[in-house]
């Protein structure tokens, strides 16, 4: 991320294992610069140990990015970088770029479910940028 400027950033850059307790749930951001929020996924098929739940990011829309949510795998759960992890429930609207899109490493599997995306660049997406 080129300015680094967001609304609300978690322990998700560049395999930070310092945070496996931190919990981001029903939020609601909007008109950030860069990107609304990063946030970590969750387990595949286990969406109730999800630590990121319930929010909303909408209008991100102030430079060449624009980026609703970036999700990045929990770097403290090892079978989210060596064999699946998934992100889920989240809703965004109105981002210039992408609604929601992974970044990071994580193992050969990965999984959005129950996401919402509406009037985004390039709605929801799988793989990194």
């Amino acid at each position: 991320m080129e300015d680094k400027e967001a609304c609300f950033i978690t322990c998700t850059l560049f395999g930070n294992e310092n945070c496996p307790d931190t919990w981001v749930t029903n939020n609601i951001v909007g008109g950030c610069f860069w990107v609304g929020m990063t946030l970590i996924g969750h387990e595949c098929d286990k969406p109730s140990t999800s630590k990121a739940t319930g929010n909303i990011v909408h209008s991100v829309n102030r430079s060449k990015g624009g980026v609703g949510a970036i999700i990045s795998p929990d770097y403290s759960s090892k079978k989210q970088t060596s064999t699946c992890f998934e992100a889920s429930a989240i809703i965004s609207y109105k981002n210039h770029y992408q609604g929601v899109l992974w970044m990071g490493i994580a193992g050969p599997k990965v999984i959005f479910s129950n996401m919402t995306g509406i009037d985004n660049g390039f709605g929801l997406g799988i793989g990194s940028i």
